[in-house]
């Protein structure tokens, strides 16, 4: 597969699909494609996990959720080869700015700054909220279902509170069902995005497809599920015939490059009156001849 599109599916790793038991090949949906890697979101929510194990403030870069993405789940889900097939990449989580903030008489139109916390190196982590907004569509069309969600907020900033993207709803396994995870079938599951929600207790999810900017969820809440991303070398998903093909393509330019800087070599030893075939200095005065190789000057 040489060409990857958004929205094709790939298999990569296994994980627990239907129970604890068995380990199947787990499902990537593409997001997005560079020269040599791809960005694949799970397919389904594979498990059930709190963004962090209690009720404190926290961030990406200090939560549970990370180090067991990136350590016990990463060791059960692939192999030291898919592993070294994984990239490391520079995770960002940005402040969140929510348009509003809890006070004590209710909600007051005070911008609440969630620190992102700092940025990290990270094989395997959550989608930010921002990466939901470059890779999803928002349905502005469907706000009417938000009005149920969220019945305090007028249709002037229903949109700053919460948001539908309906491709964010996602199914679990039977897995993750069995974890407790909130939703079903028909409903989708809810699952954890790496952003903070209105406070640093909180952490942003999806239900349904919908997204509440505000408040998020408890940092410490069970049922959540969990959608691993993940950017992986393209060489993971080529065939045979496609690995040959591109180890040729390369084998050729390795040698048209080399074939370039010799004959910018050999035009440089011409310039300094040297020899063109091993750069040395000719001896003679009419018939010249290389002090090394003891080839005539033919140029």
């Amino acid at each position: 597969m040489l060409n990857f599109k958004k929205g094709d599916t790939l298999t990569f790793g296994k994980y627990y699909q239907e129970n604890s038991a068995e380990k199947k090949l787990i499902k990537w949906t593409v997001l997005d494609s560079s020269d040599d890697k791809v960005l694949l979101l799970s397919k389904y929510v594979i498990d059930a996990k709190p963004y962090n194990s209690s009720l404190v403030n926290t961030t990406w870069e200090r939560c549970s959720l990370r180090t067991w993405l990136n350590g016990e789940f990463a060791t059960n889900a692939f192999s030291l080869q898919e592993k070294n097939l994984i990239v490391t990449t520079r995770i960002s989580t940005p402040s969140f700015k929510h348009p509003f903030r809890v006070g004590g008489g209710g909600l007051t139109s005070n911008p609440n700054i969630v620190p992102g916390g700092n940025d990290v190196n990270d094989k395997i982590f959550l989608l930010s909220f921002e990466e939901v907004k470059k890779y999803f569509k928002q349905n502005t069309e469907l706000n009417y279902v938000l009005k149920a969600v969220v019945p305090w907020a007028s249709d002037a900033i229903i949109n700053d509170v919460a948001g539908v993207y309906p491709e964010l709803k996602c199914n679990p396994t039977n897995f993750a069902k069995s974890k407790n995870v909130y939703g079903s079938d028909k409903e989708g599951a809810w699952w954890w995005f790496r952003s903070p929600g209105n406070t640093s207790q909180m952490a942003t999810s999806t239900m349904n497809g919908i997204i509440l900017y505000h408040p998020g969820v408890e940092v410490n809440d069970t049922t959540l599920g969990i959608r691993p991303a993940l950017w992986v070398k393209k060489e993971a998903f080529y065939t045979d015939d496609e690995k040959r093909e591109i180890a040729e393509k390369e084998a050729l330019r390795k040698r048209k490059l080399e074939e370039e800087r010799k004959r910018q070599q050999v035009a440089k030893w011409k310039n300094d009156n040297l020899c063109q075939y091993c750069g040395n200095k000719f001896k003679g005065v009419f018939s010249k001849k290389c002090r090394v190789c003891g080839i005539k000057k033919d140029y």
